[in-house]
């Protein structure tokens, strides 16, 4: 399967990573908690699944901060923060 190798690509699924982390879910929970498989979750970390912005909604509740507050970390990550990419 072709992995999505955009740079603001591997930017957004390493902010949604970190963030998952940070909050303490694993990919199982925060696959149960938006009603998807933990398959989906690492495709959508390993690059080979898009998100898409309904499921990136799930995802931020599941994650217990808002859409805003995901964008403003992930425009961090494209302002050229090179540690996360």
């Amino acid at each position: 399967m072709k992995k999505i190798e955009r740079r603001d690509y591997t930017a957004l699924r390493a902010c949604l990573k970190e963030m998952r982390k940070q909050s303490g879910l694993t990919q199982i929970q925060l696959a149960d908690a938006i009603g998807a498989d933990q398959s989906d979750i690492s495709k959508i970390e390993r690059g080979e699944r898009r998100l898409d912005v309904v499921e990136l909604v799930y995802v931020c509740r599941a994650l217990g901060i808002t859409t805003d507050a995901f964008f403003a970390v992930f425009e961090e990550y494209l302002e050229g923060d090179d540690q996360h990419v």
